[in-house]
């Protein structure tokens, strides 16, 4: 969601920017209104006392100020009154629509207060009108775009957080209750638990199983590498999830490696402890946010003590080790960049798309975009766009290639790769192939600055500690590609610019990336 601080700036700079145009149209649409007025005069003589001929004369900028000074602070206090800063995805399309209005019409009543008290005679009501009706439209306008992109993006699956439970198997339900109670939210899912502890392990040795756990019978069910033997239902209110069991806690780097886990849930044992250290030092080394909840939380029978939460999330009775804390603000505003960016992009450079697709039809027989199937942040896997400089079956061919892969590690590069078409090394050289990622940077799979994906096959041979790259959303460029990509041929040095880029993290940093790729594009340095 958009940070109120950003929000309270933009309302501002519509108010303004409502302002200039008001004052600008005022004076070519004076003839127009007065035509307007003596036809209402005419046609409906009783209107004739509620509509002047003299639509007053139009002040001077600086003669107007005052109505900023006292219709800004108005405004943003009646939005602020109407929550109209909160989480717009979860407000209805009339209450977006109706916040303009609303708060320009206490913004406009606070300002004729004003003219009335002190019998101000600068004023016109030409400008005031016009100024009501843009500025209304804007911050209505602003709410709706924001609403129907939110909307989008949650349709798409951007907003979901997929939960990994960690507990004994006789404590899942208890820790899944305890977390739709203390940590509501509508885009949290759970993907299933590892089992900790001995409990299991006694209860068994006992002959019992709580009716909740459901076995796997002797087949063992495969999804996305991990195994899955028995499964735990449990009951939230006329509702009920069923959680998978991919094995136990020392299964956690597989699964942080073949499933997309935005966060690890955990019940902080009373004994038999020592497996939390290699779960929070496994969630360290991925980036992954771990949230402990104390086992006796879960099962002492309290009557009149209660857990607190005075702050959503954050507040919720556990634990949260997360990730570096980065300004929210910042965050969203490089979101903001990479939606404006891209957007401008997409539009301006609609001629070099044409180009490059005619090269690359006339090239040979094949689609003229590759469809990139890669793995993004957290795991997520989507479908990138590029446009096709290799021949159509170059994915085939890559194994009778790997021989002759240049660099170490878990990816392929190779410089002088048989299978890129003429038309596509050219294309490789000025970057072109790559500028139809930026739809997917508009869509929120990528940013313009950051990691790149990974193929899932590459992710196979990824190292648990490269896993870190996946913490934050894949760029079109990084580190790697402005320090001289064609002279490292080592993955572990290319992973170590990305964690360096990761931990040191700034808009500024974003912007001096972009800077330098657009001199290398330029240049012609890329491969």
């Amino acid at each position: 969601m958009i940070p109120r601080r950003i929000f309270l700036l933009l309302d501002t700079l519509i108010l303004l920017a409502s302002f200039e145009a008001a004052h600008a149209l005022a004076p070519a649409l004076r003839p127009v209104a007065e035509a307007a007025a003596r036809w209402v005069g005419r046609s409906a003589p009783a209107l004739l006392p509620f509509v002047s001929y003299q639509t007053g004369t139009l002040p001077q900028v600086g003669e107007l100020l005052w109505i900023l000074i006292v219709i800004v602070p108005a405004v943003l206090f009646t939005l602020e009154s109407m929550q109209a800063y909160g989480g717009l995805r979860h407000v209805s399309r009339t209450r977006a629509v109706l916040a303009g209005p609303v708060a320009l019409g206490a913004g406009l009543s606070a300002a004729a207060l004003l003219i009335f008290a002190l019998n101000i005679q600068a004023w016109s009501r030409l400008f005031f009108f016009l100024f009501g009706l843009i500025a209304a439209a804007g911050l209505s306008g602003v709410r709706v775009l924001v609403r129907a992109y939110h909307e989008w993006q949650a349709r798409a699956g951007y907003y979901t957080r997929n939960l990994l439970a960690v507990a004994p198997e006789d404590r899942v339900p208890q820790l899944v209750r305890f977390v739709a109670a203390y940590w509501p939210g509508r885009d949290r899912q759970w993907i299933g638990y590892l089992e900790a502890g001995r409990r299991r392990a006694m209860r068994l040795a006992a002959g019992a199983r709580p009716a909740a756990v459901e076995p796997m019978g002797t087949a063992v069910e495969e999804r996305d590498g991990v195994s899955v033997t028995s499964a735990v239902t449990v009951s939230l209110g006329s509702d009920s999830i069923t959680l998978p069991r991919f094995g136990s806690v020392g299964d956690v780097n597989g699964m942080l490696v073949r499933r997309p886990v935005h966060e690890v849930v955990a019940v902080l044992p009373e004994d038999d402890g020592d497996w939390f250290h290699g779960l929070m030092a496994a969630c360290d080394k991925v980036g992954v946010p771990l949230r402990v909840v104390p086992d006796a939380l879960l099962t002492a029978p309290l009557s009149n003590l209660r857990c607190v939460r005075e702050v959503p999330d954050r507040g919720s009775p556990s634990i949260l080790l997360s990730v570096r804390d980065l300004s929210e603000e910042a965050v969203h505003v490089k979101r903001l960049m990479d939606v404006v960016v891209s957007a401008a992009l997409l539009v301006l450079l609609s001629p070099v798309f044409l180009l490059a697709a005619v090269l690359v039809r006339l090239s040979g027989p094949g689609p003229i975009l590759y469809r990139w199937h890669v793995v993004g942040q957290s795991g997520k896997a989507f479908t990138g766009y590029k446009f096709r400089t290799m021949v159509p079956n170059a994915d085939a061919l890559k194994r009778s290639l790997l021989q002759h892969n240049e660099m170490r590690g878990a990816v392929f590069k190779m410089r002088h790769d048989p299978r890129i078409t003429p038309a596509g090394r050219w294309l490789r050289k000025y970057s072109l192939d790559e500028l139809p990622q930026l739809w997917n940077v508009f869509k929120g799979d990528m940013s313009l600055v950051g990691p790149r994906p990974a193929f899932p096959n590459e992710l196979e041979r990824y190292e648990f500690w490269h896993m870190r790259k996946l913490s934050i959303r894949p760029g079109m460029t990084c580190l790697w590609q402005v320090r001289g990509r064609n002279a490292i041929d080592n993955f572990d040095e290319w992973v170590r610019m990305d964690l360096e880029y990761i931990d040191a993290w700034s808009l500024w940093t974003d912007v001096k990336i972009l800077a330098r790729t657009v001199a290398a594009v330029v240049k012609g340095t890329g491969h």
